[in-house]
């Protein structure tokens, strides 16, 4: 009976040691990150979603629930305002940027859950505004820039204005922000990605770098009633914080419009968080976080295409920050040189107007190889023949990108353009009568009975299109075909006979 006891008694510590082990492991969500989203769909209609993304490789498909539980908040007075369940609406997985680069270790997973509302303006009416939040735990085990990250929590985090603002409805829809990053990154090459979003109300949107909040889950309560702020970040590992969260050179950065870039020193995955500001007529309404994570892996090396532009009517190539000039109705025209010296490059070309509505129609071409180093791609590229309408020289980007992995390498080149009109000179007119330098008058003679025809030419330097008409009284009898069209144009004064008496 003692034996039977302590191997009872072993085989139940042994068990409840490996249960403990596990559960990071089971509890873990493996959520890659997300944000909440609030839209006006009219009158008192709101749709509330929540985006999250989920690691399809590691991720453990029990952590998917059916709904997610949201709270909204009095940013005054932290207390809880409303209870929102969003069931869930879609399931997908999230394209590479390239589709070709695709990895097996990295597969992330777009689940959507939503909800359209009805709330009472009079309710939500306080003028500091309000928050919303959900919480869930626990962080992928394997993320490389926080401590403990198998039981650090996530909190997304969203505010919005009161509905009422100085006695009248104010509606407003929270920033879009898309889309979603599949990528990942080289080391010690340059990343891209487009993090910007859009606003239904032309709200302008202000982005910066901010640590992921770690919220009020925790292990042993993964899926917590939302609780109100304040909310915990993550903590950092030695040397880590807000401006590096993925070291290199440059560390992780984000720009005024929303495009994150790196060129990472090391391997791992990284975790970190975007600030997303809301401001209208200069004041800030609302913010949105997004909390997403970066997985960066060694690749093989690659290079970034070059460019150069030259217009046809110049032996040299373009010097950026200088202005060419075109004459007005002209072909304006000139090519992109672009080389790469990686093997069989896939190069893509797009113009971007920096200071007037539309570049369509500029460049001839968009897609096209490079076979490696002494190759040459060239396109074509035809500015309007028309001044801007600013009175500004047109700034067009133009952006050429190759088919490396991850993600596409890029160069730009800025251009600038004048369309110049010139002089606009009077129309001449030329005729065969003869000029009186008295009478200052074209005259002409006929003789009794005859029929007397003068031709009147009329030209213009400008190549306008001009019109020749006759002015005053004609002559009894005579007529004018005048007309209209592109110099030079011609018309003639044609008289009958005349009888004398």
């Amino acid at each position: 009976m003692k034996t039977t006891y302590r191997l009872t008694l072993f085989t139940l510590l042994y068990s409840l040691f490996l249960a403990f082990a596990l559960l990071p492991t089971a509890t873990a969500t493996h959520i890659v990150g997300g944000e909440l989203e609030m839209v006006h769909l009219g009158g008192n209609r709101y749709r509330i979603g929540l985006n999250k993304y989920f690691d399809d490789v590691n991720g453990n498909p029990d952590a998917i629930y059916p709904t997610a539980i949201i709270g909204i908040f009095s940013k005054a007075t932290n207390q809880q305002r409303l209870r929102v369940e969003l069931p869930l609406r879609s399931n997908n997985l999230v394209p590479y940027t390239q589709p070709l680069c695709a990895i097996g270790d990295l597969k992330v997973r777009h689940i959507y859950y939503s909800l359209e509302v009805t709330l009472d303006p009079n309710s939500f009416a306080e003028p500091a505004g309000y928050y919303m939040v959900w919480e869930r735990c626990c962080r992928n085990n394997i993320i490389d820039n926080i401590i403990d990250p198998q039981f650090a929590g996530q909190t997304m985090y969203l505010e919005f204005p009161p509905l009422v603002r100085n006695g009248g409805r104010f509606l407003n829809s929270s920033p879009a922000i898309f889309p979603p990053l599949s990528d990942y990154a080289c080391v010690n090459q340059p990343f891209f990605f487009d993090f910007s979003g859009t606003d239904a109300d032309g709200d302008e949107l202000r982005y910066s770098l901010v640590a992921p909040l770690s919220g009020n889950s925790s292990f042993s309560d993964p899926r917590p009633e939302p609780s109100p702020a304040p909310y915990p970040t993550v903590q950092f590992i030695g040397g880590i914080g807000v401006g590096n969260m993925i070291p290199g050179s440059p560390p992780l950065q984000i720009s005024n419009s929303g495009i994150l870039s790196v060129t990472a020193s090391q391997t791992g995955l990284y975790v970190f968080a975007v600030l997303i500001e809301e401001f209208r007529n200069g004041q800030k309404i609302g913010e949105v976080r997004r909390d997403y994570q970066l997985l960066v892996i060694d690749c093989p090396t690659a290079n970034a295409p070059e460019a150069r532009y030259k217009s046809n009517d110049s032996p040299n190539f373009y010097t950026e920050g200088t202005v060419l000039e075109f004459e007005a109705g002209e072909d304006n025209c000139g090519k992109l040189f672009i080389t790469d010296i990686d093997v069989n490059s896939q190069i893509k070309v797009r113009a971007l107007p920096v200071n007037f509505d539309d570049a369509g129609g500029i460049l001839q071409q968009t897609i096209g190889t490079v076979n490696g180093a002494g190759d040459v791609l060239t396109i074509d590229a035809c500015f309007p023949k028309c001044p801007n309408p600013s009175g500004e020289p047109y700034i067009v980007d133009f952006v050429i990108e190759d088919n490396s992995c991850a993600v596409p390498l890029m160069d730009t080149v800025r251009v600038l353009v004048n369309i110049v009109v010139p002089p606009n000179l009077p129309p001449t007119i030329i005729t065969d009568a003869v000029f009186d330098p008295v009478t200052q008058c074209y005259e002409a003679t006929v003789k009794i009975g005859e029929l007397l025809t003068v031709e009147v030419t009329g030209d213009d330097q400008n190549d306008d299109i001009i019109s020749l008409s006759a002015l005053g009284d004609l002559p009894a009898g005579s007529n004018f075909t005048g007309g209209k069209g592109a110099p030079p144009s011609k018309a003639l004064l044609r008289g009958s006979r005349l009888v004398m008496p």
